[in-house]
C-alpha cells in the first residue's frame, strides 16, 4: 500500500468559481427572468456544485433587446437572452422559421423545429457565439382597438410587429407594418401611434397591454411566431475548464428540455386568461376558411421571395427552406395539441 501523501489535515484547495452575467429586456416579474434565467442559473449551479455563476441582470438594465446578440459577441455581458428578429437581416436562416405564412401548433412545436433545425443547419450567422438554445412564443394573434374580420378592416391602419419580414405580410394585407420591439409597444399603443399589433396573448399581463389595446383579437397563427436565443460568449465559454464546459452543456440541455418549449403555452394561456377579467366581453374571432385563404395568397410571395433572397445571399435556400418544413411537420405532428 503506498502511503497517502500528507498528514490529511491539510485544508483542500477551495473550487474555483467563475461568475458569468447574463443580460436580457423581459421585466424582472416576466418568466423569461422567473422561470428561464433563474431557473437555468439554479440548475447551472448545481450541476458544477457552486462553481459556475449566473448573474442575471433583466429589464435592459445591461444590454437592451436589440443589443443584445452583439452585445454577448463583444463581451458586454456573458450570456444573452433575446430575440433574433430584433436584428433584422443578421440571421437570415433563423427568420426562415419566422416566415409570415408558416404556422407552428403551439410553443413546444415551434421551440423544436426551429432549436432542432438550428442544430442540423447549423448556420453561419451563429458561429460568433457559443449557441446554447432556441424557444418560441407559438402562434400570435392580430390585437386591435376595431374588429378585423377581413382583409380590408386592416387597410391603412397601423400595426405593430417584431421583425421585417411581418412588416412585409401586413403591407402585403394592406396594413401598415410598424417594427417595435416588444418594450417599446405599452407606449406605442398608449400614444396611437399603433391600432393594435400583432402578438402572442402573453404580453397582456407579462408587458401589460391589457391596458392599452385589446378590445378585438383575431386568431392568426400564420402571421406570428418569435423566436428567442440563449448564447454565450465564445471566448467566455473557452475559457471554462473542460470539465465545467460539459456540465454546463449537459445541465443546459436538460433544463431545456424540461422546462422551456412549453413555456410559452403556459403563459399564454394565463395571458388570456388575465385579459378576460379585465375585458370580459372579448371574444377570440377566427377568420373563415375563405378569408384566410386570401390573406394567404397575399403571403406567399414573401417565403418565395425569401428563398431567392437566401440564394442571393450564398446560402443554400432550398436547402434552408426544406428543412423548416421537414421540422415544422416533424414537430407539429408530435406537439398535435
Amino acid at each position: 500500500e503506498p502511503m497517502p501523501s500528507g498528514d490529511g489535515g491539510e485544508q483542500k484547495e477551495p473550487l474555483k468559481t467563475y461568475e458569468l452575467s447574463l443580460a436580457h429586456m423581459w421585466p424582472a416579474t416576466h418568466v423569461v427572468e422567473t422561470v428561464v434565467a433563474q431557473g437555468w442559473a439554479q440548475a447551472v449551479a448545481e450541476a458544477t456544485d457552486g462553481q459556475v455563476k449566473i448573474i442575471s441582470y433583466p429589464a435592459s438594465t445591461l444590454l437592451t433587446g436589440p443589443e443584445t446578440y452583439e452585445g454577448v459577441v463583444n463581451g458586454v455581458a456573458d450570456i444573452g437572452i433575446g430575440v433574433y428578429s430584433y436584428s433584422r437581416g443578421r440571421f437570415p436562416v433563423i427568420e426562415a422559421f419566422l416566415l409570415p405564412g408558416i404556422s407552428y401548433n403551439n410553443s413546444k412545436a415551434a421551440s423544436y423545429a426551429a432549436h432542432e433545425g438550428l442544430k442540423a443547419l447549423n448556420p453561419n450567422e451563429i458561429q460568433d457565439v457559443k449557441y446554447f438554445f432556441t424557444f418560441s412564443t407559438g402562434p400570435g394573434y392580430m390585437v386591435t382597438d376595431r374588429p378585423v374580420k377581413q382583409m380590408s378592416d386592416i387597410k391603412g391602419v397601423e400595426i405593430g410587429v417584431t421583425s421585417g419580414p411581418r412588416v412585409d405580410a401586413v403591407n402585403a394585407l394592406g396594413g401598415t407594418g410598424v417594427n417595435v420591439p416588444m418594450p417599446q409597444f405599452y407606449e406605442n399603443l398608449q400614444t396611437g401611434i399603433i391600432k393594435g399589433g400583432v402578438f402572442p396573448l402573453e404580453v397582456m399581463q407579462g408587458y401589460r397591454l391589457s391596458e392599452v389595446t385589446g378590445d378585438y383579437i383575431t386568431d392568426i397563427p400564420f402571421l406570428y411566431s418569435q423566436m428567442f436565443f440563449s448564447v454565450m460568449n465564445k471566448e467566455k465559454f473557452a475559457s471554462l475548464p473542460a470539465d465545467l464546459q460539459q456540465k454546463v452543456e449537459e445541465a443546459t440541455q436538460k433544463f431545456y428540455d424540461e422546462n422551456i418549449p412549453g413555456l410559452f403555452d403556459e403563459i399564454n394561456q394565463k395571458g388570456w386568461e388575465y385579459h378576460k377579467q379585465q375585458k370580459p366581453e372579448v371574444e377570440i374571432y377566427t377568420l373563415d376558411p375563405a378569408e384566410e385563404a386570401k390573406w394567404l395568397e397575399k403571403i406567399e410571395p414573401i417565403i418565395q421571395n425569401y428563398e431567392k433572397s437566401l440564394i442571393d445571399k450564398g446560402l443554400e435556400g432550398q436547402k434552408i427552406m426544406q428543412t423548416v418544413r421537414d421540422m415544422i411537420d416533424k414537430y407539429n405532428k408530435q406537439f398535435a395539441e
